[in-house]
Parts: C-alpha cells; structure tokens; sequence
C-alpha cells in the first residue's frame, strides 16, 4: 500500500495553511500514493490564541474542504483538528476515505500539560482501531506515543499499523525518533509518524523538526524526512507484518496472566 507523509509548517491563518495541506493531499494521489497522513492539528500551532467561537466554526469549515477535497481526488487522509460537539474541545483525529466520509476518529487520549493542552481539551475515552486497506491502523497523536500501554491495547485490538500526527517540539527530537522504532519492534507493527516543521506562532515560539518517519515492523526505518515541508510516498506492505510475526512471535509470549 502506497502512503504520503505530508510535513507542513502551518500557516498562521488556518485557511491557508489548509490550503497548503490540501495541495499536498492532492500531490500524494498524483504520486499514486491512497492515504495521506498531515500533522497534529495541521491549521494552527500550540502557541496561537485560541477563541471558542472562533475555531468551532472555523473546524467545521476546515473538515469540510477537507471530506470534499478526499473525495474529488480519490484518496483517504489522516489528521487532526480542534474539535467539539457542544461546550468541551478534544484534539480529534480523522481519518477520511476515499468518498469523502468520516471513516474513523479519535480523541487524544494522553494531553501534554507542559504547554498546557489540558487547559484547551478533553481526553478521549476511547482507542481507535480501523481498517485502512490491507491493514488495520491504531490512531494515535503527538504525546501519545509516550505511553506504550495504548498501542498495546491497539494490537489486541487487531492493529498492524500505527498512524501518528504529531506537533513534537525540536528540543525532543531524539525521543521522536526513538519512541517511533521502539513502537514499531514492541509491537510488530509498521509506525507511520508525522510531524510538523518550522517555528509555531504565539509567544513560545517553538521551534519543530519535521523528522516525520516510517518504520518497519523489525524496527528498520525506511524513509525519514529532514526539517523542510514536503510530500513523501511511502510503499508498506503488510506480508512484512506476518512474516516477522511469524518468524519471532514475541507477542506470544506475553505474560498475560499477570500484566495487560
């Protein structure tokens, strides 16, 4: 299965930096890729202000463009948005099909309160696992991939691939990369993570890595971006899943009697 990495550096207006999303989603078909996978919340950065009103509408409007954008080029998308249904915002993941429906979405489970995401957000109550091709994919974002326990629950779930947005601070870059491969080999998965580049909006500033990668289910990374937005099609194959569970069944041999 074809995939695309879409590394952004967003915009500090959310329309044009959908705009610069949906160009890149639009690349991916054309390089036949049929899942394309944007950044942590790809309109904005952690640093800009955040008015209520303001982003409901403006999320709306942005997944809108999004399902219709899916739909008129034929290919799926994965991402996420700041998100509500009433009074409470989630940082939401969507993964989008092909016709431009919602096939699945997921409510960041793990919010990162050194930047203070807890002050905006609601954790998610719930793992997401979906059908995504030939594979099964466990949706996850950014801080999530600190807590091993979630991806496990992912596999017992049935998941051989983990989708990861991410907006991950360069100052971490190397837990970035690390925590993607230990991922992939504890769980014999292919890791697909995605971050953002550049420098965030607002007073902190922060500067981002891009360093967006995939990983094979032996731990082998087999393409990595550097710091600069692009596009990037990804072949992954999922007999590389059952080949290495098959020949090193470690899951197997989990104590589940005593531990999760």
């Amino acid at each position: 299965m074809r995939l695309a990495l879409c590394q952004t550096s967003p915009d500090p207006q959310p329309h044009a930096a959908a705009d610069d999303a949906l160009a890149r989603i639009a690349r991916a078909a054309a390089h036949g890729a049929v899942l394309a996978v944007l950044p942590e919340v790809w309109t904005r950065s952690f640093g800009d202000s955040f008015d209520p009103d303001t982003v409901r509408s403006e999320s709306v409007s942005i997944l809108e463009r999004w399902q219709a954008a899916c739909a008129e080029i034929g290919i799926a998308a994965y991402g996420s948005l700041p998100w509500t249904n009433g009074t409470a915002f989630t940082n939401r993941a969507f993964l989008i099909d092909a016709t431009g429906v919602v096939a699945a979405h997921y409510d960041k489970l793990h919010l990162f309160r050194l930047l203070g995401e807890h002050e905006r957000f609601q954790p998610g109550k719930e793992i997401a696992v979906t059908p995504i091709g030939p594979f099964s994919a466990g949706l996850s974002i950014c801080y999530d991939l600190r807590f091993p326990e979630l991806y496990r629950a992912q596999v017992d779930a049935g998941a051989d691939l983990l989708l990861i947005c991410a907006q991950w601070p360069a100052a971490r870059a190397a837990h970035w990369r690390a925590l993607a491969i230990a991922r992939a080999i504890e769980n014999q998965c292919w890791v697909v993570a995605v971050n953002r580049c550049g420098r965030a909006t607002g007073p902190r500033g922060l500067e981002y890595h891009g360093g967006s990668l995939v990983v094979d289910p032996w731990g082998d990374v087999i393409a990595e971006l550097d710091d600069r937005p692009q596009t990037a099609p990804v072949d992954i194959d999922i007999d590389r899943v059952v080949d290495i569970r098959t020949s090193h069944p470690f899951l197997a041999d989990r104590r589940r009697d005593l531990l999760p």
